[in-house]
């Protein structure tokens, strides 16, 4: 093989693919001095070839790092306009022997990169500039919320430069400004010995603004939500508060998901003129720490647009969001975090998932991190409801992540969508056991029980009720919002004892939903037996019926009414209404069923409602009314169609129609009127014989049988002779004609068939 560079390189890269250090070691330093030694007449593909595969070599394998190799070619490539991100990302993790120039240039290009500011923070801090440092930091951690170790070390900065200022400074108790930065600093970093110290000073104590923020601090860190809220809305928010308190508390509130506490915060503080921006001309030592200054300016107001556009995008208030979102992208058009909430907006406000998707790889681009920009797609795909993407997605997630309980909980979700609910209880399993001290251990609970309640297991159904609610306050909503859930489902499955516990339980405490009002009036007015009373239930009257209901609630609710009253033709309107709007359908349609029953003069509604419930799913047919059907068509004289429903007890529920003998023998009954009715005597007959054939004959079944016989077969005396000696001895007695005629067949079966 000639020795050419590229036949070098090609080598190279192959052993390096396949792990051959040595080989590689080998190669790249033959490769070197072909470059060394015709540099000019290189091919500049080739060179930036052997550059990059260099760089990646002596960066991550090569023990013996030559620092010199590294800043020459990371400079040949700049030089040729084609140095990457992930060039300087490999040269600056060697952050100790890195020259600080090459970390300056890279940070000037990448500004937002979270390897660079952590490589160039931890360098700055070794050299012991921590004002610097603080610079980098401050800009790490509004990219970058979730980076914790940035904070430990943002706070480690701010202490060591507390410590300098306070040792190197003979007019800390004199000089404002001094002591200003210096209490900052101590509140920033948590130095408790130091804000003891300057609080003493008379120049800090006249600092309102910075001793409340530092009882803001306090609170979050020592008390819990109550306290901070309360203080908030009794004391705060009267004051006069300075923008690191604002963002403090519209961070903490976000957190917690109180997005009408955040637009309190933020809408009650007005910007003054925004700082003057340093214009950077040239490059010089200061300038990267001048632009990242000018960039945390600017960011402070962006996170305020994120923060107050969040909040009104979750209260509702669309246009607002939006205005907020185009603020902060006006300031910064390639601030990640923004253009996601572009994303959420175009998605729900203007309804167009496709720009919403491309506005999404935006963020991306723009330096989103992997991990947020998969936790966004999955919330995209969930919003447009495209399940199996969730679940793709999420496992994507997983190759380079650790399954998390958002994950585990939103996967579980897809696959319940999907109805795959065996898959779905798994991930639910996993998730609630090593998860189970989240905030998602509710939803999972939650969504447990749905699939509980889905496949009608309602003893898992109410162990999960019970684990979720051990994890709720009962001044919390949540806690109410499940009780008020289980009324509802409670009532549908019919375990009306303990729904009339958890209404009652609810309505004492003022927290029954008023749509769930009728449930609790319905079991006062038929299922109350030995229930505790419970005070001051309003009674159903024409009044507490909904004029115009909308929802399916409405009409159920109406529906309890109208029964409640005695209406039972609208209370059955009602419920099918409910029924067609997709709320428990089938319970509905049932419902609406016997209401139409007790309607007297509706029979033809009651069948109506009948075919829907067979045409919406005729698996969940029932006995009862199916039998009602039959028996309707019985009294309707529709003898055909009624034959074909009693037949079909017997073919659907064998073991119920054929149970006891009154049941088989009353199905024989209707079968022998509908066959006798249409003029079918040859079955009507069949039929009176399956009733004669038990041991004790019913009277009525005699009787219809001789009169049969002697209208039909006169000519069948042995037939006529038995009938009349059976009605003979069960009856109280024959008629005079009958005895007639008794006698008559005698006489002719006697001269017949024994003379």
């Amino acid at each position: 093989m000639e020795n050419t560079l590229e036949n070098y390189i090609e080598v190279a890269e192959l052993a390096y693919r396949e792990g051959r250090w040595e080989e590689v070691d080998k190669t790249i330093r033959a490769a070197q001095e072909i470059v060394s030694d015709s540099e000019g007449n290189i091919d500049d593909l080739l060179k930036i070839r052997f550059y990059r595969l260099g760089i990646i070599y002596w960066t991550m394998y090569d023990n013996d790092l030559d620092i010199e190799f590294i800043k020459k070619y990371s400079e040949l490539l700049e030089g040729l306009n084609t140095i990457a991100l992930t060039d300087y990302q490999m040269i600056c993790s060697f952050y100790n022997e890195c020259p600080e120039e090459i970390m300056q240039r890279a940070l000037l290009q990448y500004p937002d990169d979270l390897s660079l500011l952590n490589a160039y923070a931890k360098k700055l801090q070794e050299l012991g500039q921590h004002n610097n440092a603080i610079i980098i930091l401050e800009h790490l951690t509004e990219l970058y919320p979730e980076a914790s170790f940035a904070q430990l070390m943002l706070m480690h900065s701010r202490d060591q430069l507390l410590k300098v200022v306070m040792e190197q400074s003979e007019n800390v108790s004199t000089d404002e400004d001094i002591a200003s930065s210096c209490f900052d600093l101590a509140i920033q970093s948590c130095n408790m010995t130091a804000i003891n110290e300057l609080k003493e000073y008379t120049i800090i104590n006249q600092q309102e603004k910075k001793l409340i923020h530092l009882d803001i601090q306090k609170c979050i860190y020592k008390k819990g939500f109550d306290k901070v809220s309360k203080k908030w809305k009794e004391k705060w928010k009267d004051k006069e508060l300075d923008f690191t308190s604002v963002l403090l508390l519209a961070n903490y509130f976000y957190e917690y998901n109180t997005y009408g506490l955040v637009k309190e915060v933020l809408e009650g503080y007005s910007f003054a003129d925004l700082e003057q921006i340093n214009e950077i001309n040239e490059f010089n030592d200061l300038a990267v720490y001048w632009e990242l200054a000018n960039i945390n300016k600017v960011q402070n107001r962006i996170m305020y647009n994120f923060f107050l556009a969040n909040a009104y995008h979750y209260t509702g208030e669309a246009e607002k969001a939006a205005q907020c979102v185009n603020a902060g992208l006006e300031l910064n058009p390639n601030n990640a975090l923004l253009t996601v909430l572009k994303s959420n907006a175009q998605l729900t406000v203007d309804k167009d998932p496709e720009e919403a998707y491309n506005t999404l790889s935006t963020a991306h681009l723009q330096g989103l991190p992997p991990k947020t920009y998969y936790q966004q797609l999955i919330m995209f795909y969930r919003l447009v409801a495209d399940w199996n993407n969730v679940i793709r997605t999420i496992n994507q997630y997983e190759v380079r992540n650790v399954p998390n309980e958002a994950t585990i909980f939103y996967k579980a979700d897809a696959f319940a969508h999907l109805g795959y609910q065996i898959n779905a209880l798994e991930c639910l399993e996993d998730g609630i056991q090593y998860f189970s001290h989240t905030p998602y251990i509710i939803s999972m609970y939650q969504l447990r029980m749905m699939i509980y309640k889905n496949q009608k297991k309602y003893k898992l159904f109410f162990d999960d009720v019970k684990h979720k609610l051990s994890y709720c306050s009962k001044k919390g909503n949540e806690y109410w919002s499940t009780i008020n859930q289980c009324v509802e489902i409670i009532f549908i499955i019919g375990d009306y004892r303990r729904c009339y516990e958890y209404a009652s339980e609810a309505y004492k405490n003022n927290r029954l939903h008023p749509q769930l009002l009728p449930i609790l009036q319905w079991l006062i007015a038929f299922d109350h037996d030995d229930y505790p009373e419970i005070p001051d239930v309003p009674e159903v009257t024409n009044d507490s019926v909904i004029n115009n209901p909308q929802t399916p609630m409405d009409y159920f609710g109406n529906a309890l009414r109208f029964w409640i009253m005695g209406f039972n033709l609208a209370s059955a309107q009602a419920f099918e209404q409910a029924g067609d709007m997709g709320w428990e359908t089938m319970y509905c349609y049932k419902r609406a069923f016997w209401r139409a029953c007790r309607s007297e003069g509706h029979e033809e509604y009651t069948l109506e409602l009948y075919d829907k419930i067979m045409a919406y799913d005729p698996t969940q047919r029932e006995w009862l009314i199916d039998y009602r059907y039959a028996y309707i068509l019985y009294t309707l004289k529709r003898y055909e169609q009624a034959i074909k429903g009693y037949k079909m007890l017997m073919e659907y529920y064998p073991n119920t129609a054929f149970e006891e003998e009154k049941d088989y023998n009353h199905n024989a009954a209707v079968l022998l009127d509908c066959e006798r009715n249409m003029g079918n005597i040859e079955a009507a007959t069949r039929y009176t014989s399956m009733r004669m054939s038990w041991q004790i004959p019913q009277k009525s079944d005699c009787k219809r049988l001789q009169v049969m016989a002697d209208e039909h077969y006169p000519e069948e005396l042995f037939l006529r002779y038995n009938l009349l000696r059976l009605s003979e001895e069960i009856e109280t007695g024959l008629s005079q004609n009958e005895k007639e005629s008794l006698k008559d067949i005698k006489r002719k079966l006697k001269s017949e068939y024994f003379s």
